[in-house]
């Protein structure tokens, strides 16, 4: 059927169909005036349909789309086409028939549209129809005289209606969130007084009939006057709870940004001036202050991801030995423990105790010594109907230094000893001995 083959999309469904099933045959078994005819059809610049045989079998173009019923191609390829030919009939189309080999029978006829050129179709009734469809767009309309309120199916599943339910504005006013209800009323009834402009414009909250679940729409309407008498009042209605969610979650993550924000600031004005009561001179207090900064900003990239994903206890240990070239091996480096998500409260101050253990580990401890070893730990356990975490660092193999001052007050001491219990509520402790460390932190994780 190369005949066919420059016939576009649908020279290629009338290809693939199956007419052996039909009263027209296997289609290598057509008449060549059929074939003619179908090829005239689907190249043809206008809108063009064939009717083939007794049933009246349709065959169209592209172009004769929409003159279809909304929603029925490509379906009504092959199927009768007495509802199309009443649509035919009321447009302007020229109709030939076709003429079988004798000359006599006819086979169909080919209708093509002679009238002015359509030039766009964004108006056309089936395209619109598509459209509010596809947006699942609700319409109504009342008639002030009539009283007679009208819905389409769309409009009538917002409010949990069947869509040959009767409405009124009873009805409407009872799937209005009882929040809202006088607020909308208001809006309507602004809409039809004459002094206004006829609009309604309104987001609210409807809850259904049966008062199910709560969902956000926005209704627009249109009232139309005569003089100051109201003849209509139609409008559409869209679901934006999608959108309204969108925007409380917004809020809130406007809200989460300023609170952190505000810690942060506050966690880096406290570092500061523990830094420099730590130092002599600027030039101290620089490295250790760039550090530190260096380790909130990693800890940020964590707390980024949102509540959804939380930071984990072993991915955070691991982020600062890292940072400091300590790649937990198994060997020298162990890191154990099961998965303990933290409280983003948590992160940004433990991160600072995990950064001034692993400084301290490379300065004078287990990773400054060839036979040093690191052990981290941790588990989660409930004390005193309190669920904790509980986390071990231990270091071995340190070289002794005789200089050693076991009770020397530095800033990672003043972090673990003081800064951890009073921002946490944690529970610490911290020993290093002449060739050892040992810290311990128990923090609430709830």
């Amino acid at each position: 059927m190369n005949w066919l083959a420059d016939a576009g999309e649908l020279g290629r469904l009338v290809r693939e169909a199956n007419w052996s099933g039909t009263e027209l045959g296997a289609m290598e078994l057509w008449s060549p005036s059929c074939q003619t005819a179908i090829g005239i059809c689907l190249r043809s610049p206008v809108p063009a349909a064939l009717f083939l045989g007794r049933a009246e079998r349709l065959i169209y173009n592209d172009r004769f789309i929409p003159f279809l019923p909304a929603g029925s191609h490509p379906t009504a390829l092959g199927q009768p086409g007495s509802s199309v030919s009443e649509l035919i009939s009321r447009d302007t189309f020229a109709t030939s028939p076709i003429v079988g080999p004798d000359g006599v029978a006819v086979e169909g006829r080919l209708c093509t549209y002679s009238g002015a050129p359509r030039t766009s179709t964004m108006d056309d009734i089936h395209e619109l129809r598509a459209a509010v469809d596809l947006v699942r767009l609700g319409r109504y309309r009342s008639d002030p005289l009539t009283q007679a309120i009208e819905w389409d199916a769309h409009l009538k599943s917002m409010w949990d209606l069947p869509p040959d339910a009767p409405v009124d504005l009873a009805v409407f006013l009872r799937g209005i969130h009882p929040d809202d209800r006088d607020r909308v009323a208001a809006a309507l009834g602004q809409s039809v007084d004459p002094a206004g402009d006829g609009t309604c414009d309104i987001e609210y909250r409807v809850v259904g009939v049966n008062g199910g679940s709560e969902r956000w729409v926005l209704t627009r309407g249109k009232t139309v006057f005569d003089g100051d008498r109201v003849v209509s009042f139609h409008g559409v209605v869209l679901d934006i709870s999608r959108r309204k969610r969108a925007e409380q979650t917004n809020v809130m993550l406007i809200g989460e940004l300023q609170h952190r924000t505000r810690n942060l600031l506050a966690v880096v004005d406290g570092l500061a001036e523990q830094t420099l009561a730590q130092c002599k001179t600027l030039d101290d207090f620089a490295v250790p202050f760039r550090q530190q900064l260096a380790t909130l900003s990693r800890v940020q990239g964590l707390l980024s991801r949102g509540d959804a994903t939380p930071v984990m206890i072993r991915e955070l240990v691991e982020l600062e030995l890292r940072a400091l070239g300590a790649n937990p091996d198994g060997d020298r480096v162990i890191v154990d423990g099961p998965d303990v998500p933290l409280p983003s409260r948590s992160v940004q101050i433990l991160a600072l105790g995990l950064h001034e253990l692993a400084t301290n580990a490379r300065k004078h401890g287990a990773f400054g010594a060839p036979d040093g070893r690191l052990t981290v730990t941790w588990n989660a356990v409930t004390l005193d109907g309190e669920r904790r975490l509980v986390l071990q660092w231990e270091e071995s193999g340190i070289v002794p230094r005789e200089d050693a001052d076991a009770n020397h007050v530095g800033l990672g001491r003043t972090l673990i000893e003081e800064g951890l219990p009073y921002q946490l509520d944690a529970e610490t402790r911290l020993e290093i001995g002449r060739d050892s460390v040992r810290c311990s932190v128990s923090l609430v994780l709830e």
